[in-house]
């Protein structure tokens, strides 16, 4: 059984800077079947607990989380030429 392609048209008029000519654009983009992206996920942190009398304990955690996720983001750079440039994403912070 073979993908299934769906496609998307667009109709542009482009009107360069400082130019009164206008060029029409006709725009085709096709979906992609790559949906699977790697992910690294780091977390590293502690954890201290202690009981206090019968029912009452103290529970202390505190950490450092860094998510990252290689050239998962998409711009589009030029549109007539249709390049486009792949970017990192990643976030990181403090957890008390």
């Amino acid at each position: 059984m073979g993908a299934v392609l769906f496609t998307t048209k667009q109709k542009f008029i482009r009107v360069p800077q400082f130019s009164l000519i206008a060029y029409p654009q006709n725009l085709k983009a096709g979906n992609s079947t790559h949906a699977v992206k790697a992910a690294f996920d780091i977390a590293l942190g502690f954890k201290w607990e202690t009981l206090f009398y019968k029912d009452w304990n103290l529970l202390l955690r505190a950490g450092y989380e860094f998510f990252y996720w290689p050239n998962v983001t998409q711009k589009t750079i030029t549109q007539i030429q249709r390049t486009r440039d792949r970017a990192d994403l990643s976030y990181q912070g403090l957890i008390a």
